[in-house]
This record gives C-alpha cells, structure tokens and sequence, in this order.
C-alpha cells in the first residue's frame, strides 16, 4: 500500500479491521465510518469503543452513519481516496436483487471518490462475486460484481496483494 495514501473504509462493523488496518501501516491517512449511530456502535460492541479511540489516537477519522450507497453525499474529508474498502457489504432484506442494488448504488457513488489510479476493495464470501475464480455459485446466484463495476465505469481486476508485510 502507498505511504501516505488517502484509504476510506466503509461498514466497519465494530471497527476492528480499520484499527488493524491502521495499525500495520499506520502512514495510512485513514477515514474510517460505520453505518450505525456512535451510540448504536457502542450499545451493540464492547470493544468499538477501543478502536475508536485508537483510530482518533493515531489521527484517523472516523464517521458514524455512512450509509455506502448515499456516497454521492459523503463530505468525509477534502479530495479523492487512492483506496476505498467495503467490507462483506450486507442488507437484510430484498434477497439477492437487493444485494446486487446496494452493491450498485455502492459503486456509483465510490467511484466519485476515487482518485486516476485508485482502487476499490469489496470483500465477498465465496461464490458471491460472479467470476469465474469466485466458486460454483454460478453467475444467477451471485452479486455480479462485473456487470455492477461496468454500470459505475469501473473495471474490475485482480492486481497482486500490496497490504504491507
């Protein structure tokens, strides 16, 4: 990962990844949000109150009620991000279609975000994606992630792993 590269990760449920994240690259100028209220964070984590404070300690932002498919509203910092990780993107309801909707509306309003030569991350379970490497899912069960990058102009690849070692 660049030094100093502007990273916005989206959905942290308790914020635990960002705090790792932050922590074994911590040049990382970082926002990191959920989706829930600071106080529902708290009520539902015991520990998200740690990663907050970890997260503000090393100079991270972090965002409360950063819904990732309004990102068209996001005023989450100043400038473009070189990284912008969603992960297990998730909704509880209308099944598959509303999967591959949020998913949708997550691109188009990332890409906006995203700086020439950035990268957007969506981790999936297996067979979720729609690729071939993705598992026997099968593209009619999957999120179809190539078709919704395409719709959001963005391409889909699959570069080397560059987290830090």
């Amino acid at each position: 990962m660049v030094d100093h590269a502007r990273v916005l990760v989206l959905g942290d449920g308790d914020l635990s990844f960002s705090a790792a994240l932050h922590e074994s690259a911590p040049d990382l100028r970082m926002v990191a949000t959920t989706f829930e209220s600071r106080e529902e964070l708290l009520r539902r984590y015991a520990c998200a109150h740690e990663h907050i404070a970890a997260l503000e300690e090393a100079g991270a932002i972090v965002l409360h009620e950063v819904d990732a498919t309004r990102l068209q509203t996001f005023s989450g910092g100043d400038g473009t991000f070189q990284r912008i990780i969603f992960n297990f993107p998730y909704q509880a309801f209308g099944g598959i279609k509303g999967l591959r909707r949020l998913l949708g509306q997550f691109f188009e309003g990332a890409r906006l975000l995203l700086s020439l030569d950035g990268c957007i991350e969506v981790a999936l379970c297996a067979g979720q994606g729609g690729t071939s490497l993705d598992g026997a899912r099968g593209w009619a069960g999957s999120w179809r992630v190539p078709l919704l990058a395409a719709r959001a102009q963005l391409a889909l690849i699959c570069p080397e792993p560059s987290w830090p070692s």
